[in-house]
């Protein structure tokens, strides 16, 4: 490829790249694979000018190999303020502070008596007298339908769960601890509300993946505000 380019009136090269695969977790493979773009671009210095762009750190060793960043680096996840990995974070010395936050309102408040059956499946039954919010988000605005009966949402400060399984365009909450939740009041899926916050990170782990999966699966038919 590189001879083809060299002899090519169209073509011109303007970078060589490669991609950590461990660069968020503690091991030497980095230096390994750092080693071998190294070893490439001399093995093949006739084809590959000086001032051809190298190219390899990603979030991750941005913030933890300053040895990696060569001419350039691609940032991220941590273009939006999320860490790469718990270890990351502990290595790191950077602030970095989320970007995102992810809002509905509430679209309906009920009272529940004991014995209720919630949503589908059977998976909730009230035991004892609730207040239930119900919000037009389900798995189809990208809210992880693992997170039935395990999400979090705040709701006038508080943390507030998700009941019954996640629907398609609904989730139901628990707003009993909610001093008089009421229909169009702020729901926060992701962010702070007070003192409070739900973040990337923590819906991660229950549904047993990686912040990247959670903030990437949110529709992108949803409307975004830019709040400067």
């Amino acid at each position: 490829m590189l001879q083809l380019i060299s002899k090519s009136k169209y073509l011109k090269l303007e970078g060589v790249a490669s991609h950590f695969s461990t660069a968020e977790e503690a091991n030497g493979f980095v230096k390994f694979q750092l080693k071998n773009l190294h070893k490439f671009i001399t093995e093949n210095k006739k084809f590959i000018p000086a001032t051809v762009l190298k190219h390899i750190s990603c979030t991750a060793s941005i913030l933890t190999a300053p040895n990696t960043h060569l001419d350039m680096v691609r940032l991220g996840i941590g273009l939006y303020g999320l860490w790469p990995s718990a270890e990351t974070r502990e290595k790191s010395k950077a602030g970095l502070a989320p970007v995102l936050a992810w809002k509905t309102t509430i679209i309906e408040i009920q009272k529940l008596p004991k014995g209720i059956v919630v949503g589908y499946g059977k998976s909730f039954i009230t035991k004892k007298s609730i207040v239930m919010a119900s919000i037009p988000v389900g798995y189809w605005e990208g809210y992880d339908r693992r997170l039935g009966n395990k999400g979090v949402v705040l709701i006038g400060g508080k943390r507030c769960p998700i009941i019954g399984r996640i629907c398609m365009n609904l989730s139901m909450v628990d707003v009993s601890k909610v001093n008089r939740a009421m229909v169009g009041d702020e729901v926060v899926l992701i962010g702070r509300q007070g003192k409070a916050e739900v973040t990337a990170d923590e819906m991660a782990k229950k549904i047993d993946s990686i912040n990247y999966e959670v903030v990437t699966c949110i529709n992108p038919q949803l409307p975004r505000i830019l709040v400067k």
